[in-house]
């Protein structure tokens, strides 16, 4: 008999993070409060780099007149991205630099013989040397700076740009993270939909850090090393064998000896959002995986419901190469071995590590240390809700949402990690306030839902639900996320920007108050 069933897939949206200065996080750490850091682009509100440059985004091609003319990967390139000659068949290379959050004084410097330009609506150039432009710009929180190399010649081809500012950015950047016991890097390594399968294709701390690879793993450990936080880093979900060895031996000869590493494959596997889950289901589909174990095909579960299963139990028997290449390189008291399911579906959970353990679908067996879920608080108002709600009637539906959907959930869930005798933590946590559909159009509903993110009482909603989620039986709860400005598409950032004064942040003083205790 065929089983039908409805799929509670109450996700993270589009989502993007940033960061800002915390004196009160020196006092100590927390190993029960971590914090997602968001992806690193031209466009984001955070600047965790003190040279602004390493923000940007891949080259666009440019004839001076054309926005973009799709030749730039035609453009001969050095191992770090920089072209080895401009005017190349006419073309010249222009990168979206970063986003200029406050007013400053910058100085673009770079190596080699040629001629590079900076622009944007709120840049004005104060002086140019050889190798060197001096530039105002901002403040905006929508308006970046672009970077053009207009000539380079052969012979010493332009490499090595770097923009500086007088603000203390990076220092500003670390400062916040101190006191987090655990920094997840998600939205660092771009890790939805990426497409690095090989470890020569991945992102080296000398390039773009802004692209669609996601930020060098080098960055992501000398960051943790720098907040003394434990490292969570995930995957990609198409990362070869050699990938994962490769990652984690570095890791294991970077990261600081006192501090642990959280190995996560890939994210949110379950989420059909992703297109990491479309392929994992071809190649669970592929190995067979749809005819082996719980939901074969053919015995309870139809053609679609068998393929679905087949996509996770794919992600479980790569989550556990990963897991045993990171215990190998690190030592297994230094690995927390991850697997990520869906705080709102129990079910889902419990196949998850059922799956783990089956040698049939997962080779390797054993187990993992924990079922990471993301125990979300908030509503989504679609178009079938009525009217649109007041600022306080947003908050009252949030604050009547911690019982189900962080204590009732997590109570499920800690039955099930128990049962298998692994830990229970957050991967994500916090507020999940959204106009979903077309209700995304409407202005005073999204309006309504940033001044409830603003609003005292939301941070007295996180103090609350973290406490619901603990003495519901959760662990370690690493909140989504550290800074972006607000849109249609959600408030994500505990800060809209970095150093926002905490006094316009209530999201972010609860967390500072959470980290302390």
């Amino acid at each position: 008999m065929k089983r039908v069933y409805v799929w509670l897939l109450w996700a993270c949206a589009c989502h993007s993070v940033q960061l800002e200065q915390s004196p009160s996080f020196a006092n100590g750490s927390s190993r029960g409060v971590g914090l997602n850091l968001s992806s690193v682009s031209y466009y984001s509100t955070q600047t965790p780099f003190s040279d602004l440059f390493r923000n940007r985004d891949r080259w666009l091609s440019t004839d001076g007149s054309s926005w973009d003319t799709e030749l730039a990967d035609s453009i001969p390139v050095d191992p770090d991205g920089y072209p080895l000659e401009i005017p190349y068949k006419g073309q010249m290379l222009r990168a979206s630099a970063f986003l200029p959050v406050h007013a400053d004084d910058f100085e673009l410097r770079w190596q080699g013989e040629g001629e590079v330009t900076v622009s944007g609506t709120q840049v004005e150039v104060t002086a140019k040397a050889e190798r060197s432009v001096k530039f105002t710009a901002g403040p905006s929180l929508t308006e970046p700076v672009f970077v053009r190399i207009d000539r380079s010649s052969a012979k010493d081809h332009v490499r090595d740009i770097e923009i500086r500012g007088e603000r203390g950015y990076e220092n500003v950047f670390k400062s916040a993270l101190r006191g987090f016991g655990v920094l997840r890097f998600m939205d660092w390594g771009a890790t939805n939909d990426n497409p690095v399968q090989r470890w020569s294709e991945r992102t080296t701390p000398q390039q773009a850090q802004g692209t669609q690879r996601g930020v060098a793993i080098e960055t992501m450990i000398d960051t943790a090393n720098g907040a003394h936080a434990d490292l969570w880093l995930n995957l990609p979900h198409k990362a070869d064998d050699d990938f994962m060895q490769r990652a984690a031996q570095l890791v294991a000869a970077r990261l600081n000896p006192a501090l642990k590493a959280y190995v996560e494959y890939s994210n949110e596997n379950w989420n059909g959002m992703f297109s990491q889950v479309r392929w994992e289901r071809e190649q669970g589909e592929k190995l067979g995986l749809h005819r082996v174990g719980a939901y074969a095909l053919g015995e309870d579960s139809d053609e679609d419901s068998a393929g679905y299963w087949a996509g996770l139990k794919f992600s479980v028997r790569r989550a556990a190469v990963a897991h045993g290449a990171f215990r190998k390189a690190l030592g297994a008291e230094r690995v927390v071995a991850v697997v990520a399911g869906q705080s709102a579906n129990p079910h889902v959970n419990e196949q998850l590590l059922s799956f783990y353990a089956d040698r049939r679908i997962n080779p390797l067996a054993g187990k993992p240390d924990a079922l990471a879920v993301a125990p979300y608080f908030g509503t989504n108002y679609d178009d079938e809700a009525e009217g649109t709600p007041s600022v306080e009637r947003i908050l009252t539906d949030a604050d009547e949402s911690i019982a189900e959907r962080v204590g009732e959930h997590t109570r499920e869930n800690r039955k099930i990690a128990d049962e298998h005798g692994v830990r229970l933590i957050a991967y994500e946590a916090g507020q999940h306030v959204l106009a979903v559909g077309g209700r995304q159009d409407d202005k005073q509903l999204v309006e309504r839902i940033i001044a409830a993110n603003r609003s005292p009482r939301m941070g007295e909603l996180y103090r609350k639900a973290h406490r619901v989620w603990l003495e519901s039986g959760g662990e370690l709860a690493v909140y989504y996320s550290s800074c972006q400005a607000p849109s249609r598409y959600g408030s994500w950032g505990a800060l809209e920007y970095q150093e926002q004064p905490q006094a316009e942040a209530p999201k972010w003083a609860a967390l500072q108050t959470l980290a302390r205790q």
